[in-house]
């Protein structure tokens, strides 16, 4: 069991996690990475970034880079859709031969349920983005959200960050009132873009 290498990736939309286990269930190395989410790099790019964690990790372990991965799981940001999913493991497969014998390709969401129970359960996601996902025991499923920030995105770091700024220019442009003293808020964006004024 110990020369069965079985690789697993968690894939966000600002970065990502890769570990590899031996059949025994020992972890052999484990390599952060870059966002895989292929909606926003374009899928030639997500696969790259994903080869280059694996090349990565195989190193870790001491690993030869030319033997394949007995299997890869890939739990990443965008794969809600079997057909983009599908056209991500055929082109792996075909662009990075040395990469993985075998795929399997969920969301992060489904991920994160998988990971921690057997029967279905709900999970939400408030990185970067947001999502939330209802996986019922018959397999049934209920998604909220997870559209992107022009969308929405409520909750999320994108959201909350970008509502802040919002609330700062609309005051500063005598559109509305806040409910409460922006000083702080519009001084941390001040020093976080180096910025002394709106127009630069």
């Amino acid at each position: 069991m110990a020369s069965i290498i079985l690789g697993g990736i968690e894939g966000g939309a600002t970065h990502s996690n890769l570990v590899l286990f031996n059949g025994n269930g020992e972890k052999l190395a484990q390599v952060a990475g870059p966002g895989t989410n292929h909606w926003i790099l374009g899928m030639e790019e997500c696969q790259k970034r994903i080869n280059k964690m694996v090349e990565q990790a195989k190193h870790e372990a001491k690993l030869p880079s030319e033997k394949p991965l007995n299997a890869l799981g890939m739990s990443l940001s965008g794969c809600e859709q079997e057909e983009t999913n599908k056209q991500l493991k055929e082109e792996l497969q075909k662009n990075f031969p040395m990469l993985s014998s075998n795929y399997v390709v969920c969301s992060d969401t489904v991920g994160s349920i998988a990971a921690v129970l057997e029967n279905g359960g709900i999970v939400l996601i408030a990185g970067t983005g947001s999502n939330c996902l209802l996986l019922n025991p018959d397999g049934s499923v209920h998604r909220c959200g997870g559209w992107g920030h022009i969308m929405g995105d409520e909750g999320a770091a994108w959201w909350i960050s970008h509502k802040a700024i919002k609330i700062c220019f609309d005051e500063q442009d005598n559109f509305s009132q806040p409910p409460h003293p922006t000083q702080v808020v519009w001084k941390s964006v001040q020093e976080h873009y180096k910025i002394e004024t709106r127009n630069c």
